[in-house]
């Protein structure tokens, strides 16, 4: 009778524990929302981890993401840092390096694409 006690308090803690670490861990996803407070319509944005190198699939599909309105995406491989390629509605390109993509918003000026376009002296 005591082993079946012993055993069924055991099994009990591991199944809380299982429970616990199940519960306590974030989604895997990363759920943010992009607004663009640029000049620019941004047609495409493509999203790779700075660890990858390869890009996905353009997130905005069949939509376009126009000046001052947003969108909310998800990264299926989760929060992490990563390189975004935007191009915009004269197909110029802009690819920013290592940002950190999680459950917040991230925002595009033209400063941004100005400098991405030109470098930092506008040349």
């Amino acid at each position: 009778m005591k082993k079946v006690k012993i055993f069924t308090l055991v099994a009990l803690f591991a199944f809380l524990f299982s429970a616990t670490n199940v519960f306590a861990q974030p989604s895997r996803a990363a759920k943010f929302k992009v607004v663009n407070y640029s000049d620019w319509t941004i047609e495409y944005i493509y999203f790779s981890l700075t660890t990858d190198g390869t890009w996905g699939e353009d997130k905005l599909g069949e939509y376009v993401l126009e000046p001052q309105y947003e969108y909310s995406m998800t990264l299926s491989q989760g929060c992490g840092n990563y390189d975004i390629k935007l191009i915009d509605e004269d197909s110029d390109e802009c690819i920013v390096n290592n940002v950190y993509l999680c459950n917040e918003t991230w925002e595009i000026t033209s400063d941004d694409l100005l400098e991405c376009y030109y470098g930092e002296n506008g040349e």
